[in-house]
């Protein structure tokens, strides 16, 4: 049995990495859909006591929010692996299918304390974005992990014929990103908001 935690920002991939690598074999515990905590800390909870393997799909952004998660599996006997997605916001912003707030992504980069060894993972892995946008998973190494890819490694999905743009007012952000030359796949991202926020 084991526990699996899912470790990035909103956007960075996290839910299609599920569906790709463990929805055959997981159930999947993700806060959103569940729409309470104590929902989501029941069910981890009857995994335990069933012994049952599971995912947690959650931003876990902080040491704080994922250590609660980590001690229980430990008592439960459960080992527990971490996924990192190392994506910075500007590839998340590309990838918001589903008009995540802008907020959202840029205020969880905010907050994200990168995981380590030392929070007492069995097993921690990075995972990036490759040319084809498929998902790269290499083991983690010890020490402090970067919130985004290092210099001179590709930063995708983002291809040499897609634009990206972010500007804004006093009272609004946008965001528009095509795809290609023609700029298929146009979207637009608009948030209302009092004042633009300072860590932009």
């Amino acid at each position: 049995m084991e526990a699996i935690l899912l470790i990035g920002i909103p956007a960075s991939g996290k839910s299609p990495f599920y569906k790709e690598r463990f929805y055959a074999t997981h159930p999947r515990i993700n806060r959103d859909m569940l729409k309470a905590k104590r929902r989501e800390c029941g069910l981890i909870e009857t995994c335990f006591k069933i012994q049952q393997r599971f995912l947690l799909d959650n931003v876990s952004a902080t040491r704080a929010d994922r250590s609660e998660v980590i001690a229980a599996a430990y008592a439960a006997r459960f080992p527990v692996i971490g996924y990192f997605f190392q994506v910075s916001t500007r590839v998340a912003v590309a990838r918001n299918k589903v008009q995540i707030p802008l907020v959202g992504i840029f205020g969880a980069y905010k907050r994200l304390e990168t995981p380590s060894h030392a929070e007492g993972f069995d097993e921690l892995f990075v995972v990036t974005i490759g040319a084809d946008r498929n998902f790269i998973v290499n083991p983690a190494s010890e020490g402090t992990l970067d919130k985004v890819p290092h210099k001179g490694e590709k930063d995708f999905p983002i291809g040499s014929g897609d634009r990206l743009s972010l500007y804004y007012t006093a009272r609004r952000i946008r965001c528009s990103f095509s795809r290609g030359e023609r700029g298929d796949d146009l979207f637009e991202l608009r948030i209302a908001a009092q004042r633009v926020p300072d860590w932009l």
